[in-house]
């Protein structure tokens, strides 16, 4: 079965469905290089498509450990490995639970990665485009009480 968005009407059809090119099959590749040369001809068709937040709740990449084109991303086991210009993280599910690292450069990396939606400290951060920085006390920063 082809994995796919459903038509959103009968006057729209993505160009994705039933087309077995965007969910190759594991003979056509051997890892995420090879799978990642394989699909990039095919993500720009995501580009445009009103759909992409379907095709994902559709295809459940990442539960399903998904390999290929789905919602204007590439996955390769689940995971994202790359992105069509203009794709929208809020397109993508929410995450399951708060890490330690989120509010972090690392967090944001992860959040990607795992092909779901920002947190809000690693979305304010990602559009502040700076790192927190963590503050490194010394003995002479200490002062004692006399």
């Amino acid at each position: 079965m082809a994995y796919s968005a459903l038509p959103a009407t009968e006057a729209f059809m993505p160009v994705c469905y039933r087309n077995l090119a965007f969910a190759p099959s594991e003979r056509r590749y051997s890892d995420r290089s090879s799978l990642l040369k394989l699909c990039l001809n095919l993500l720009p068709t995501c580009g445009p498509c009103p759909v992409r937040a379907r095709c994902i709740y559709q295809v459940r990449p990442r539960p399903s450990k998904f390999d290929g084109v789905a919602g204007g991303r590439i996955w390769f086991g689940g995971d994202v490995i790359a992105t069509v210009d203009g794709a929208d993280d809020r397109e993508l599910p929410l995450p399951l639970n708060a890490r330690d690292i989120c509010g972090t450069s690392r967090g944001i990396d992860e959040h990607y990665t795992r092909g779901e939606r920002y947190c809000d400290d690693c979305r304010a951060l990602k559009n502040s485009g700076t790192e927190p920085v963590q503050l490194q006390l010394t003995a002479s920063t200490l002062t004692t009480e006399g």
